[in-house]
């Protein structure tokens, strides 16, 4: 599996039109990582650490921002 920010921003335009079209919405996209992948979804991902606390937990969790991808949606409308 491979996890590139082309694929977050894929998944994101699938999303969007659930998550801002109507009065619901989605801003993170979380994952409760198995320690061994921790570093797949860090570095490959840009996903971020919820907590330190769970540093020596078998998992952690980690979560990613949505709201960039929104902001460069709208700034790409504008110059269009």
């Amino acid at each position: 599996m491979v996890c590139e920010t082309t694929y977050i921003f894929q998944l994101f335009n699938e999303l969007s039109a659930f998550a801002f079209g109507t009065r619901s919405g989605c801003r993170f996209l979380t994952v409760d990582a198995y320690a061994d992948v921790v570093d797949f979804y860090e570095s490959r991902c840009g996903f971020k650490f919820f907590t330190e606390t769970d540093v020596n937990d078998d998992t952690r969790l980690m979560y990613f921002d949505l709201k960039p991808f929104k902001d460069a949606q709208e700034a790409a409308k504008q110059q269009a």
